[in-house]
């Protein structure tokens, strides 16, 4: 459901019968920042102080005075605090000062695929192509809009076009990893992260991915070795230690290990399986359900074993909760 924004203004679906306001010139700070921003580039620490800075300079503005330029640094910064209906607000802004901004809509079909308002997505990400073809990004977040919406045939079509337009463009093959594996296909998953992992040696993500995958295919030592390298890349938090509490579940004298990261896993973020299970596809949280199902019915028939029994009676009690919360709240839906 679209919500209104703080403006008075409709989100996203901007009719082209709207009278658009004037362009602005943008402000000296946002001229500086904007390149970096249109690109996705990370912001060293002194670019994070300057798009503070911008923020609040363009903040001291006449909300007429400020340019597209302005609005879009606007919407940046709400986006990386999550400020969700402000970003959007902001963004809408940018395309009514320029209607031929095509980041902005890009940038606010970003913000709609997190906050799962899919058909605005698609409307932002198609006027994105349509103003410019070539435009990388808005591609692959059409294509990760396909995931997210579980139209996988769709999505890999996507990729496979902008791989074909920019052969060196490492999360599209991530993305298409991501892809095949949910969809059972872990041989040609492990060959797209393999892909990505080839083009940015270093990545973390990439290379837990590619640990989920061995993982949901039955290579356990496989998917352990990735995801405790990709820890070292990383860092430890919940995500990596809940993979890795997945893999060791399947070895029976890992219980301890498991059930020792599955609690540091939900010490550190309690509501992550609740989280999951709302903002994941369908398909994504079917398969994670029956897996800690069968990671369950499994402990529960080695129960009565003496070894590592107190563990394995955790691990048990752990996941029935955890399963029992998120079910919950997913059927309350």
């Amino acid at each position: 459901m679209r919500k209104d924004s703080i403006f008075g203004l409709r989100f996203l679906k901007v009719p082209y019968s709207i009278k658009f306001l004037p362009r602005t010139p943008m402000t000296e700070l946002t001229e500086r920042l904007l390149p970096s921003l249109l690109q996705n580039a990370e912001l060293s620490k002194k670019g994070v102080a300057l798009l503070q800075k911008a923020h609040k300079q363009i903040l001291r503005l006449d909300e007429s005075s400020r340019s597209a330029e302005d609005w879009f640094i606007l919407g940046y910064y709400a986006q990386q605090v999550q400020q969700y209906d402000d970003a959007q607000a902001h963004y809408t802004q940018a395309v009514l000062k320029n209607p031929e901004f095509e980041a902005a809509y890009k940038f606010r079909a970003m913000v709609c695929i997190e906050t799962r308002q899919f058909e605005d997505a698609q409307y932002d990400l198609d006027k994105a192509l349509e103003l410019d073809p070539d435009f990388s990004d808005a591609r692959y977040e059409r294509a990760r809009l396909f995931h997210e919406t579980d139209q996988d045939d769709k999505a890999v079509a996507e990729l496979r076009a902008l791989i074909q337009q920019d052969s060196e463009y490492a999360d599209a093959y991530a993305l298409m990893g991501s892809t095949f594996e949910k969809t059972g296909k872990y041989e040609q998953a492990i060959k797209a992260f393999e892909q990505a992992l080839e083009l940015d040696p270093e990545n973390g993500h990439y290379l837990t991915q590619r640990g989920l995958a061995h993982y949901f295919a039955g290579e356990y030592e496989l998917a352990e070795s990735d995801l405790l390298e990709a820890q070292k890349r990383t860092g430890i938090n919940h995500i990596t230690q809940f993979n890795l509490a997945l893999v060791l579940s399947e070895n029976p004298a890992s219980v301890k290990e498991a059930y020792r990261n599955f609690e540091k896993a939900f010490k550190r973020a309690p509501d992550m399986l609740n989280h999951f299970y709302e903002q994941s596809g369908s398909v994504e949280r079917k398969r994670l359900d029956l897996r800690l199902d069968t990671i369950l019915s499994k402990n529960q028939d080695l129960e009565k074993e003496e070894s590592s029994q107190f563990y394995r009676k955790e691990l048990i009690l752990l996941l029935e909760r955890k399963l029992r919360e998120a079910r919950t709240r997913i059927a309350a839906e």
